[in-house]
């Protein structure tokens, strides 16, 4: 957002000015007089809060091309004047409530003000890609993420690992995520066959709720009993007993997003998340348009590119409100550099989720800067 501070001229408004600069958060502000039409365009292409010292010497055929959202425009007059885009000060008043007055409307827009460091966004994705082109620990560690939310005795990609993604993934809601994985590895490991389509369907709901979920500890049993026997059933009658028959059942991704949301406990949110793991899974590595497939959101991106500085607000942000627009900003970034935003985003939610920030990022991103 541009800001202009206007009308008088003197010591008055340099010292407005300068108390204003010792006040605020010089990441979101940036202050000038003179005017440097490319540095102001990256700052506001930045969302920063611009302020411009507009005086007759600083107006020319560069700043032409400016035009401030707001002007306060310091008065020795009285007057009555003011629209949306300006607001009169009268300068007559102690500078005391001068500067209340200007911050009393700054505050109202740094409540609404997100600054993104995008320069620092891209080395970010670059950096994260030469790493996992080029250093195994973290493509170790993705894979070792994904070897560890299985049972031991499970080969990634078989049947029962589709049999243990199928029945697992659409109650993982409502209970810490690890917790969950641990309890269905136990339950697994002891009970095989409590993943079985075919096996199922020869039980009751009243057996899965007292055999199977409550053992997994979900939130709502009865309903989570009621999915996993009406999911086995319809296994049985349409796939054979099989979820990796699902997973094949088509080479279109949105198709396949389309088939999992038909299935019980399966919505947009988890049946995108589902979908997006097949396919990271390469259960069927044939698997294409995935473009359309909603793109399962959290606050672990929104909360990474806090920590490091790329996204900054005044206030503590809630990272809810910004896990649309992270994730947004993560896949402008990688197709900015032609890079595999899924991969990019997978190894960024990993490295937050596990607390690993300063480890891959923090020393190498300063040094790329």
């Amino acid at each position: 957002m541009l800001i202009a501070i206007d009308g008088i001229n003197d010591e008055r408004k340099l010292r407005i000015i300068s108390k204003l600069e010792q006040s605020k958060d010089p990441s979101v502000y940036k202050f000038h007089s003179e005017v440097q039409h490319s540095i102001i365009k990256a700052e506001l292409e930045a969302n920063q809060i611009v302020i411009w010292n507009r005086t007759p010497t600083s107006v020319s055929s560069e700043s032409s091309a400016l035009i401030p959202d707001l002007t306060f425009i310091l008065n020795t007059l009285s007057t009555d004047f003011s629209d949306s885009s300006h607001i009169i000060i009268d300068v007559n008043q102690p500078i005391t409530k001068i500067i209340l007055a200007i911050n009393s409307v700054l505050t109202s827009i740094e409540d609404k003000t997100l600054v993104i460091h995008r320069k620092m966004l891209d080395k970010l994705v670059l950096l994260i890609d030469r790493e996992l082109h080029h250093d195994s620990a973290l493509d170790d560690l993705m894979q070792q993420r994904i070897i560890n939310r299985i049972p031991a005795e499970i080969k990634l990609r078989s049947k029962e690992h589709a049999r243990f993604m199928f029945f697992i993934t659409n109650n993982d809601h409502g209970v810490k995520s690890d917790l969950l994985y641990d309890r269905a590895k136990e339950l697994y490991h002891s009970h095989p066959e409590y993943f079985d389509a075919n096996y199922i369907t020869t039980k009751d709901t009243d057996f899965v709720e007292a055999h199977i979920v409550k053992q997994l500890g979900v939130r709502y049993p009865s309903v989570a009993a009621e999915n996993w026997y009406a999911n086995s059933q319809r296994l049985k009658d349409e796939f054979d007993g099989e979820p990796i028959n699902v997973f094949t059942s088509t080479n279109n991704g949105f198709a396949l997003f389309n088939l999992i949301k038909t299935f019980r406990g399966y919505g947009d949110k988890i049946g995108g998340m589902f979908t997006r793991s097949i396919a990271n899974l390469k259960f069927n590595p044939e698997l294409q348009n995935l473009e359309k497939v909603p793109v399962p959101t959290d606050t672990h991106i929104a909360s990474l590119l806090f920590k490091i500085g790329i996204f900054h607000t005044v206030q503590k942000p809630k990272l809810a409100l910004y896990s649309d627009l992270a994730r947004n900003e993560i896949t402008s970034a990688s197709s900015r550099h032609n890079l595999d935003w899924h991969r990019i985003d997978r190894a960024l939610w990993l490295i937050e989720s596990e607390n690993l920030i300063d480890h891959f990022i923090t020393n190498q991103l300063t040094l790329a800067l």
